[in-house]
């Protein structure tokens, strides 16, 4: 039997908006811009195209231009199964502060996570929560050594992410958390690293970053000085949602840019149990305008690593998130063949050990507004271009995508 998958990055420019379908699953990480009308627009589009289905949604982080279109493509929509990331109450308010233009579903989402999913679509069946590291129920400064999963480099047992083990510790504190609880549907806990399958057919494989403490501290004080206890979790929820509360805050908070862009779910997905792929479809150069010229080739594996906004460049040394990343999806390298740089391609964010550990991974892809100076980083480009790489630029005007058909 034979199944034709189509993987696509949206043409969103500044954010990030991307898809797998094939004929009975479809998924998608994160639906997002800074243009909040090319994300809706998008949104639109391809509900247009898939229904009003989805079998998994995955939310990366909590940025406003990865989250300000799942208004759009989640109203009156039916969801298996949603799967996004734990943050304090303390670094939602972080990110309130720094988008106080975002849609009020922003902020209602940063205030109430849960709440804010359920009364937005039709129906979802489950609610994960991808935990903060074992050793960190807080935020932290140094990345600690992390215990990996027996199985990382060997195949996954043939589970589905209910099968999955929940996360106790982590569970206990996103329970005390009344962003995340909703008596209609109980959020479960889940390590920050696991492996699943679906239809035994596609597997997943995930890590969770935690969030930078540097950013928490600054906050604490700035609440301080302005006599709120940063303990009080409902007086900080009332910060996030209320502009007027924002407003005061904001007036004291540092917001810096350097920071901002630090954590994110990272996925690696690719289809397992296939006899072979028949062939592959993807766009013959990144500059042409839709529609594209296909280039069809041929590689054994077809597997994508989706990185949100993952900063490679924290930690030092042999504990930078980098070389912590490559270790984990160490088994799963030689089946990457299409990469997201993190953060829309910044310098900033990027580290070449990715790119070397990644030897089969053929295509790279940046989705970004197209004038703009920092994204893609020169870095970025040079390095991809220098290791005989293709680099697509996704923009407002050019979607990238990815086409399979796959033997099983």
């Amino acid at each position: 039997m034979d199944r034709h998958f189509e993987s696509t990055f949206h043409k969103v420019g500044q954010g990030l908006f991307y898809s797998l379908d094939t004929a009975d699953f479809h998924m998608v990480y994160d639906c997002g811009s800074q243009d909040p009308s090319a994300s809706i627009r998008e949104a639109q589009d391809h509900r247009s195209k898939i229904g009003d289905h989805i079998d998994m949604l995955v939310i990366s982080h909590f940025h406003e231009d990865h989250i300000n279109g799942l208004e759009e493509l989640l109203k009156n929509a039916t969801v298996d199964t949603i799967i996004l990331p734990y943050l304090f109450p303390l670094e939602r308010l972080t990110l309130a502060l720094q988008f106080p233009g975002a849609q009020q579903w922003v902020h209602d989402f940063l205030t109430h996570p849960i709440r804010t999913l359920l009364d937005t679509v039709e129906k979802v069946n489950y609610i994960y929560v991808i935990g903060a590291p074992p050793d960190e129920l807080g935020p932290e400064q140094d990345p600690p050594d992390r215990d990996y999963p027996p199985d990382n480099n060997q195949e996954p047992i043939e589970n589905d992410i209910h099968q999955l083990p929940i996360d106790e510790r982590t569970l206990i504190t996103i329970q005390q958390d009344p962003g995340y609880r909703d008596k209609r549907l109980k959020a479960k806990c889940l390590k920050y690293f696991g492996w699943f399958t679906t239809k035994h057919i596609w597997e997943f494989k995930y890590f969770n970053i935690p969030w930078d403490q540097h950013q928490i501290d600054a906050l604490k004080q700035c609440l301080q000085t302005s006599n709120v206890d940063p303990n009080d979790k409902d007086d900080i929820l009332e910060h996030i949602k209320d502009p007027t509360k924002r407003a005061k805050i904001g007036a004291c908070y540092p917001i810096s840019q350097e920071p901002r862009n630090n954590t994110s779910i990272i996925m690696y997905h690719g289809p397992i149990n296939h006899k072979r792929l028949l062939e592959q479809a993807r766009p013959f150069w990144p500059h042409y305008p839709f529609p594209y010229f296909w280039s069809l080739f041929e590689i054994e594996d077809w597997g994508h690593l989706l990185t949100g906004d993952i900063n490679l460049n924290r930690g030092s040394g042999v504990n930078k998130y980098s070389h912590e990343i490559v270790a984990h999806f160490s088994s799963r390298k030689d089946r990457i063949y299409i990469a997201l740089a993190p953060h829309h391609g910044s310098d900033h964010n990027w580290h070449d050990a990715l790119l070397k550990s990644l030897s089969s991974c053929g295509s790279w892809v940046a989705s970004a507004k197209s004038t703009s100076l920092y994204h893609p980083g020169r870095t970025v480009v040079r390095d991809i271009a220098a290791n005989g790489r293709v680099f697509y630029l996704c923009h407002e005007g050019q979607e990238i995508v990815f086409r399979a058909r796959i033997e099983y």
